[in-house]
């Protein structure tokens, strides 16, 4: 990872919560606050206690997907954008892809589409 992408914040300066099912041990980032567990039963958790109210503009969310479709096309021929186009568009929705560091990652995290919370 490049070294200007490793603790990009401060987290005793933001309030960072990390909710994940395995422990931090990349060291990339660090959290104010991390909560190792059952991912989605601990949004569920959050989530009904929480007074929901919109925080996205009519249409914002669909707008950023498609700024992203169109940052990363997946229509080359061939190449690292069209393994990630051809493996989502093949593999079950529940499949888990994982990639070095590096370009490939990015253009992974950008790209695949995710259904669910794992």
């Amino acid at each position: 990872m490049r070294p200007g992408w490793q603790n990009i914040w401060d987290a005793s300066q933001v309030n960072v919560i990390d909710i994940t099912a395995v422990p931090n041990h990349h060291h990339m980032h660090q959290a104010t606050l991390n909560i190792i567990g059952n991912t989605p039963a601990t949004l569920n958790a959050l989530n009904a206690a929480a007074t929901p109210h919109s925080v996205w503009a009519d249409g914002q969310i669909k707008q950023t997907k498609s700024a992203l479709a169109a940052a990363f096309p997946n229509d080359d021929a061939w190449g690292p954008a069209a393994v990630v186009d051809v493996c989502r568009e093949e593999l079950p929705r529940d499949t888990l892809a994982t990639v070095d560091s590096g370009a490939h990652r990015i253009l992974l995290s950008q790209m695949w589409e995710c259904y669910a919370p794992r």
